[in-house]
């Protein structure tokens, strides 16, 4: 057989397996410093409204949104607004009042997290203002805790990943903590449809029940069918979806 015939041989071979598997398939998440690489076609927007404390919030991101980040991270805009059903009232002083649905510790931790999202993200403009590996690393600590309130809880997971626990100590307690909370409540009461659920999940700009419904069961697989780039090698197959 000839050089030609072994190429064009190949070729054919190479082509038919594009075909079968509709996109190539790449297995790279992270570089070398840990922070997502950027894919090359537009990523995946979600968007999470969770309660810090909720039982539902908490399981969606340990065994959703969590291994799911891990696995195709690199094909996603992540965004997480902790704030849920809580409402606010202003108080004379023109900072806010807020009440949780389980309660004060809710609010304390709720705002500690906004916190991080406010020092810990701020520096990564040039990422397309996606959610931090070591954010996400630090929120899933603390929600995979025994309790995510517990200050020396928070303290070890700052720690873990380098955060200064003095400067988001200090942030939760005082008007900026309390402004930046304040803005995740405009744009969690702005979503259209309301919510009222958590966590509410929105995709590329959209809610509905289908979306809510295959996120919280199979988020890996909706990021997957959703992504429209090369198909990461952790995304399940057709026929893996099938079975």
């Amino acid at each position: 057989m000839s050089t030609r015939t072994i190429l064009f041989v190949c070729l054919v071979a190479l082509l038919s397996l594009w075909a079968v598997s509709g996109r190539t398939e790449i297995d790279a998440v992270v570089d070398a410093d840990g922070n997502w690489l950027e894919a090359h076609a537009p990523l995946v927007d979600l968007e999470v409204y969770y309660e810090t404390l909720c039982p539902d919030s908490r399981n969606f991101i340990e065994t959703q949104l969590y291994p799911t980040a891990n696995k195709v991270g690199h094909v996603m805009n992540i965004k997480v607004y902790p704030y849920g059903k809580a409402t606010e009232v202003q108080n004379p002083d023109k900072t806010w009042n807020y009440t949780c649905q389980h309660g004060p510790k809710e609010c304390a931790t709720n705002m500690l997290t906004t916190c991080a999202l406010h020092f810990y993200s701020k520096h990564h403009h040039h990422r397309r203002h996606r959610l931090d590996k070591k954010l996400l690393d630090f929120i899933y600590c603390i929600e995979n805790s025994e309790d995510p309130s517990n200050a020396t809880i928070q303290e070890a997971c700052a720690k873990k990943e380098h955060f200064s626990w003095h400067k988001l100590s200090r942030c939760a307690d005082d008007k900026l903590g309390n402004e930046l909370e304040h803005r995740m409540g405009l744009k969690t009461e702005a979503l259209n449809p309301a919510l009222n659920w958590v966590p509410w999940i929105v995709v590329n700009g959209v809610h509905n029940g289908t979306i809510q419904g295959e996120a919280v069961s199979d988020l890996l697989k909706l990021v997957c069918d959703t992504y429209t780039g090369a198909r990461p090698k952790a995304c399940p197959t057709p026929l893996d979806d099938e079975e």
